[in-house]
């Protein structure tokens, strides 16, 4: 009886109306719940076992019923008198304290709330955290995701729109697809010695465990440099960001790679935010990046259909343009020598984007280009914030900084430290 109230926090995202299934499905609950473990007890679209819903609860998905009415006065009111109790500790301590397992029932509701109401903590397999979700749950369990709930990730706002831009779940304007200079893209070449270095790592909380991941994330990362600054060198044009393969997940606190209870695959192509400061960016470079589905949806046919294929060269192949004038256009591409400087580049890609849309780079874009140390001053200082931290290994300060100057002996980072020789993970600042 009563008309039950469906509260979706609003970073949530539904993938299929939100109210019928659970709604249906357990016409005796009085709250259901989502909930931030990481792994689940049902296989199937069952509620969570009793395991799981002595875990914490997740007030981004809610349901309630006429009958938990009184809590819902109870956990409004409490807030209302310690301006400092968070919301979700006040609805765990208010409603979860007492929880019990009630004998007979099979449909995992529990008694809580003074034993007035029967609650059950949503599937986290189809009601998707942002870790359940990044790790695929959903699809390891054949199962239909139904709402996202933009948890477990970085870069604030920015990361969480970021993210879901990169999941598809994301409604952008037309205007997304266009930009007044142009874009480029490039194949995000790695190696497979460095995936299966990653894979094989010994994972533990120390800092040497660390060196088979930033092996993998720092090979990409001179790559998305080169990208990042031979765009701005093109007027400006936007960089459509690759897929970053990670060897470690990424938390708030010291991990031996992997959340506490997480089964993620290691290693696996993460989202942006995980490597990225996407806040940092998205304030330096409004519109100048894209999410690496980017060019996969179907909005990107027009830009898709204005490519120009740009590849780099082996080291003694012939045939490819030097940089001393425009490079000739042969069946819908060029062809570049590697380790050109940047005005070489301006040159050789001279009225590219004027022609094409998308620039789009194959054969190794960290071979690309060879900076200068002006320019690495230069633009070191504009792409030195761009980065994020490793969080973490057991440690008095246990986080690392990613550089994407990492290569380049001499380079003063963020935090005005300068790195002599060949580049080892810092803990700090």
């Amino acid at each position: 009886p009563g008309l039950p109230l469906n509260n979706p926090h609003r970073q949530s995202l539904g993938a299929q109306h939100p109210v019928p299934q659970p709604s249906a499905q357990y016409p005796d609950a009085d709250v259901l719940a989502s909930s931030d473990v990481v792994s689940s007890t049902s296989r199937t679209e069952d509620l969570e076992g009793p395991a799981s819903s002595r875990g914490v609860a997740n007030i981004g998905i809610m349901l309630f019923r006429p009958k938990a009415l009184a809590f819902a006065k109870e956990w409004t009111e409490a807030m209302e008198k310690d301006e400092k109790y968070w919301d979700q500790n006040a609805f765990n301590d208010i409603l979860l304290s007492d929880a019990q397992d009630v004998p007979g029932r099979t449909d995992n509701l529990l008694k809580a709330y003074k034993g007035s109401l029967l609650v059950g903590i949503l599937p986290v397999s189809i009601f998707c955290s942002g870790q359940t979700y990044k790790e695929g749950l959903f699809r390891k369990l054949g199962l239909e995701p139904y709402v996202i709930h933009a948890t477990f990730q970085f870069s604030g706002t920015a990361g969480k729109r970021h993210r879901l831009r990169e999941w598809g779940a994301w409604k952008d304007p037309p205007e997304w697809w266009t930009h007044p200079i142009g874009f480029l893209s490039y194949d995000n070449d790695v190696p497979e010695a460095l995936l299966e270095a990653a894979r094989t790592a010994n994972l533990s909380y120390a800092l040497p465990s660390t060196l088979p991941h930033f092996a993998l994330v720092n090979h990409q990362l001179r790559s998305m440099r080169n990208a990042l600054v031979l765009a701005s060198e093109l007027g400006g044009a936007a960089t459509v960001l690759p897929s970053i393969w990670v060897g470690l997940d990424r938390w708030w606190a010291p991990h031996d790679g992997r959340l506490p209870n997480s089964r993620i695959d290691l290693p696996f192509a993460a989202p942006a935010d995980l490597v990225l400061d996407l806040e940092m960016m998205s304030g330096k470079l409004p519109n100048g990046f894209r999410e690496h589905s980017f060019l996969s949806k179907p909005e990107a046919a027009e830009l898709n259909a204005s490519r120009l294929l740009v590849t780099i060269c082996q080291d003694a192949e012939e045939g490819c343009a030097a940089g001393d004038a425009a490079a000739e256009v042969q069946d819908g591409g060029v062809r570049l020598q590697p380790g050109r400087s940047l005005e070489q580049l301006r040159v050789a890609l001279s009225g590219a984007l004027e022609k094409h849309k998308l620039l789009h780079f194959t054969g190794g874009m960290g071979r690309a280009l060879i900076l200068s140390p002006e320019e690495v001053e230069r633009f070191g200082s504009r792409l030195n914030s761009f980065t994020s931290i490793h969080c973490c290994v057991k440690a008095p300060v246990g986080h690392i900084w990613y550089d994407l100057f990492w290569d380049i002996p001499g380079h003063t980072d963020r935090h005005q430290r300068t790195q002599q020789g060949e580049w080892k993970p810092q803990l700090g600042p």
